[in-house]
């Protein structure tokens, strides 16, 4: 993305040019969850995909992962929710941000009144919290807030309090 591009590209960069100039070899491990371009990335950092790259896909999970990707090309021209649009006025014209965060809503919702989990995957940190912020807005706004609320009686409940309690995000 944006923000860490620019840094991991320096930050590997710099470990390639103090292999060089001191003539020690340095590993450098790259880990993520979603990476559909793995092959590339390997390029990048200088490894032979024959002999250093590892693929972990999705036979390794013990629960099979489910993708669904959406997307948004154009501002969709509708009334907000509730909203009574005014005689001889056009609709107002809905963010591509706005039907992304109802799409993804709509979806999560859906998964989760079927009992499964939802994980919603942003292009940016920074869009964590907002996306999160959002979404509970819209639960609240279509009282679906308690399929969206954590469950006290979970056994790891008081550790991801702790957690949520050390995040700097919030």
């Amino acid at each position: 993305n944006e923000d860490r591009g620019p840094v991991i590209e320096a930050l590997v960069a710099r470990t390639l040019r103090l292999v060089e100039s001191s003539q020690q070899m340095i590993r450098i491990v790259g880990l993520s969850a979603t990476l559909p371009n793995y092959v590339d990335v390997a390029l990048f950092l200088r490894v032979n995909p024959q002999t250093g790259l590892y693929h972990f896909g999705a036979e390794y999970r013990p629960v099979p992962l489910k993708q669904t990707f959406l997307g948004v090309t154009k501002r969709l021209e509708k009334p907000r929710e509730g909203a009574k649009p005014k005689e001889g006025r056009p609709a107002k014209a809905v963010s591509q941000q706005t039907q992304m965060l109802e799409l993804a809503f709509d979806k999560a919702l859906a998964a989760l009144r079927r009992g499964k989990q939802v994980m919603v995957f942003v292009h940016a940190r920074n869009e964590t919290l907002r996306t999160a912020r959002g979404l509970l807005e819209l639960a609240k706004a279509r009282q679906a807030e308690e399929l969206f609320a954590p469950k006290p009686d979970h056994p790891r409940y008081a550790l991801a309090q702790r957690e949520v309690a050390r995040c700097r995000n919030g």
